[in-house]
């Protein structure tokens, strides 16, 4: 390298011994010795800095082997086979809490050898399967994807939360190209689910991940809470793990970057040849109301369903294209099922009076509500000052009536179902009101339940217990539990229900179905257990359909109830 300028103070020059492994280096200054540790050759001499002031040359010195590229001027520390400890050098000068945490974890040489022996199986295994059966191939991705999936328990949660979404967004995820067991299809509202198991909004706020979401094999995927304007949330730090409870308490405060940058999203997904499932009694209601419309109005009908069946014609051709993987030695081609459906949450921006909050939902209705498969109204997030309220027998069916007439004066035939979203810190009289106020204005659905203010001794006592916020998780199971329980005795089971809160597991998913709910939904376990517990959970959920000797997921919903079940 070109000779540096002599520093006003040198230190003197380190002189290792003739055994010493990897030689000295500085980062704090000196001049670059040719060779040493930094490509991992077998030259002499130490890697000296580029930054700062003051240090010393690297000495020669003739065993080197490996060397080093340390920070702040430590000595050159063991390669291995002639690279290794340098990076971890260059890695620890770096600012960030990743950075640190990660480096001290990969240091462990226990954890890095094994972590290496793992990934070098992992790539293996998949490499040899990519060459066989779909099958295989799913199930070494899915193993490769679990490995890595506990380093962002390392992470601050919302970084890791971030740092998930720009993966997925960016196509690094697992899909699954196995078919789901027959016993786990389900069909409601006229949509069509190959397994009852969905990610609940919050996850995919701004509807960046739900693509990869689908193909990864959940059997729905909800984007939002979307408010009409694009809003911060609430001031950080808004979230905290509680790994000991298998929960999370979070403040996010519907945190979002609004209608337009969701729409354009959406909008490019359903014209990229993901067609909207559509409702089997749209068809009757057009005929209905056929004579009040206008002809203008009939013509666009007209020109929208055209459309549609277009949009579905090349659905079609993109889902044959996008699903065909052609095996190199074999030649044989297997489909990837198809994707399935999509819900948009629906909440208010944290600064619309409550007066005015019905218009806020009217609004998502009217921007969002061609591109849903499904819509829910979200009055239960307990992080929006006065949210709750809209819960309340007061305010409740006026609400819905408002949402419900907007999807019904939806351009088009496109009349998505409307599900409402409720909390499960309620009494028995809110519930007697919830259900009243659902049955009268013909909801479609309600999902039970979101997050909960309430704090166990358990959870209260823990470091982070004493934060404001939604506690999800396995703490919540039993408490979402008996409010789904209520619910589905409440409407008699004339309003399907979808189950959340505390599901970890296939077990916990069948509790859930057995309490009165069609469709399950899952987030918190998602979040420590990563992908890969995706395809164990179904196994898990058909394996409980078939001890208890139940053909499918219909034929347990409500089993819990006995001689007062609903169907």
């Amino acid at each position: 390298s070109p000779p540096q300028p002599t520093p006003a103070h040198p230190s003197p020059t380190v002189n290792p011994s003739p055994d010493s492994i990897g030689g000295a280096g500085r980062t704090n200054g000196g001049q670059s010795q040719r060779g040493g540790g930094r490509d991992g050759e077998a030259h002499s001499g130490g890697v000296a800095g580029v930054r700062g002031e003051g240090g010393g040359k690297g000495s020669p010195s003739p065993r080197v082997r490996g060397g080093s590229w340390r920070g702040q001027g430590g000595k050159g520390s063991r390669g291995s086979s002639g690279s290794g400890g340098g990076i971890f050098g260059y890695i620890s000068n770096q600012p960030g809490y990743l950075y640190r945490r990660l480096t001290r974890f990969l240091r462990d040489p226990y954890i890095s050898k094994k972590m290496i022996y793992a990934a070098t199986a992992a790539g293996a295994a998949a490499t040899v399967a990519s060459f066989t059966d779909n099958a295989s191939w799913s199930r070494a991705q899915f193993a490769v994807i679990g490995l890595v999936a506990p380093l962002m328990q390392l992470i601050e949660p919302e970084t890791a939360h971030n740092l998930g979404i720009s993966f997925l967004a960016a196509g690094i995820y697992p899909r699954e190209y196995r078919p789901d067991p027959p016993s786990l299809a389900v069909e409601r509202w006229g949509l069509r689910f190959s397994n009852p198991l969905g990610l609940a909004a919050g996850f995919d706020k701004d509807a960046r991940a739900f693509p990869a979401l689908l193909d990864m094999g959940f059997g729905f995927v909800e984007i939002g809470s979307v408010t009409p304007l694009a809003q911060p949330g609430n001031p950080k730090p808004r979230c905290f793990r509680l790994p000991e409870h298998r929960a999370v308490i979070n403040r996010y405060g519907f945190n979002n970057d609004g209608h337009e940058s969701a729409k354009g999203r959406l909008d490019t997904y359903r014209r990229d040849g993901h067609p909207l499932q559509r409702k089997p009694k749209v068809e009757a209601d057009q005929k209905e109301t056929k004579k009040k419309r206008s002809s203008k109005q009939l013509a666009a009908d007209e020109e929208a369903a055209a459309a549609t069946r277009q949009a579905a014609a090349a659905a079609e051709e993109a889902d044959a294209a996008r699903g065909m993987r052609i095996h190199l030695f074999s030649g044989e081609k297997n489909e990837i099922k198809v994707s399935g459906p999509l819900g948009v949450n629906l909440g208010k921006n944290k600064l619309t009076p409550e007066a005015s909050a019905a218009d806020d939902y009217v609004v998502g209705v009217t921007n969002l509500g061609h591109t849903a498969d499904y819509i829910v109204v979200n009055v239960s997030s307990p992080n929006t000052p006065g949210l709750r309220n809209l819960q309340s027998k007061q305010h409740l069916e006026g609400l819905m009536r408002r949402v419900i007439q907007a999807r019904d004066g939806l351009e088009g035939c496109h009349r998505p179902p409307v599900l409402l979203k409720i909390a499960p810190d309620i009494t028995q009289a809110d519930m007697v009101d919830i259900a009243a106020a659902a049955t009268a204005t013909k909801v479609d659905g309600i999902i039970v339940s979101n997050t909960t203010i309430a704090r166990s001794t358990e959870i209260a006592e823990h470091k982070h217990g004493s934060e404001l916020g939604g506690l999800s998780g396995a703490p919540l199971l039993d408490a979402s539990t008996q409010v789904l329980s209520e619910m589905y005795k409440l409407t008699k089971g004339s309003i399907p229900l979808i189950g959340c809160g505390g599901v970890s597991d296939g077990k916990d998913a069948y509790r859930k179905i057995r309490a009165g709910a069609s469709l399950v939904q899952v987030y918190t376990a998602f979040a420590y257990q990563g992908p890969a517990m995706l395809p164990k959970m179904k196994a898990e959920l058909a394996k409980c359909l078939a001890d208890d000797g139940f053909p499918n997921v219909d034929a347990a919903v409500g089993a819990d109830h006995g001689k007062q079940r609903w169907r």
